[in-house]
């Protein structure tokens, strides 16, 4: 009778538990960066008349379309317009 074989691309592999670890881990380092650049972008508003279209462009790009931009590797300036694009934090 033949032994049984261990199957192969089992849940148990090292591989799968370090990606299980590293996805949440690098959502929770995004998560953060986000809302730090959001709210840096909140604090650099203008005042006077361009306050209203600077607020309108932040208000255009929702917390997760910046967060997954982060997550892929992606800058999410790009997603904002001119406006902001002017006073992004460093």
């Amino acid at each position: 009778m033949a032994e049984p074989r261990e199957a192969v691309g089992s849940a148990m592999n090292p591989g799968w538990l370090l990606l299980l670890l590293v996805i949440p881990a690098w959502g929770f380092v995004c998560n953060e960066k986000t809302h730090k650049q959001r709210v840096r972008l909140i604090t650099a508003r203008p005042a006077g008349p361009a306050f209203w279209d600077y607020s309108e462009e932040w208000r255009r790009v929702d917390y997760n379309a910046h967060m997954w931009r982060l997550m892929t590797f992606r800058d999410p300036r790009k997603l904002y317009g001119p406006l902001t694009q002017r006073i992004w934090p460093q």
